[in-house]
This record gives structure tokens, C-alpha cells and sequence, in this order.
């Protein structure tokens, strides 16, 4: 398949800034979850035909999503066996 070009790169990341742009203003109650579960649950229980539903804009949103989680909570909000990490999101209200 070979390396990905450069320019390439720079339109997703300006796709990225604009869907990150409208992000960054959701509330916690909005952004602190686990979105690639929530991705994962929303194929099994066939919230939408995958993946002719779920296509690049998903993508793009989860990852808007994911960075905004990143600069805001430190890290990407993961659900594991001991609770939602990081700790301090909406939960510690």
C-alpha cells in the first residue's frame, strides 16, 4: 500500500480541526464515555449497517472526540474493570 503522503495527512487533520472545533464545546454529560465502546456497541445491536452507516465521518468524529478527551481529561476515557478511566470526569461530580 505504501507511505502515506504528507498531503494527505494535513487534510485530515484539517477535517480533524473543524469536527474538533464543535467538539471541544460539549459538556461532559457529552464527552466523557468510552466511544469506541459506545462504536462497538452500537454495531452489535445494529444502531446502523456496518459499515455503510458508519463510515468516515463516524471515524472522524471519534477521533474529534478522542483528542478533545485527551487535552481536556489528560487521557482517552477508557471503561475498564476497575471503572472509567481517568478518574475526574463527570462521575466525580
Amino acid at each position: 500500500m505504501g507511505m502515506t503522503s504528507k498531503e494527505k495527512f494535513i487534510e485530515l487533520m484539517k477535517d480533524i480541526y473543524d469536527g474538533w472545533d464543535e467538539v471541544r464545546k460539549y459538556d461532559d454529560d457529552h464527552l466523557y464515555y468510552d466511544r469506541t465502546k459506545w462504536i462497538n456497541k452500537g454495531i452489535s445491536d445494529e444502531w446502523w449497517e456496518y459499515p455503510d452507516e458508519y463510515d468516515r465521518d463516524g471515524d472522524t468524529e471519534s477521533l474529534c472526540v478522542m483528542i478533545e478527551q485527551y487535552l481536556r481529561y489528560g487521557e482517552i476515557v477508557k471503561e475498564t474493570k476497575i471503572g472509567v478511566l481517568p478518574k475526574g470526569g463527570r462521575d466525580s461530580r
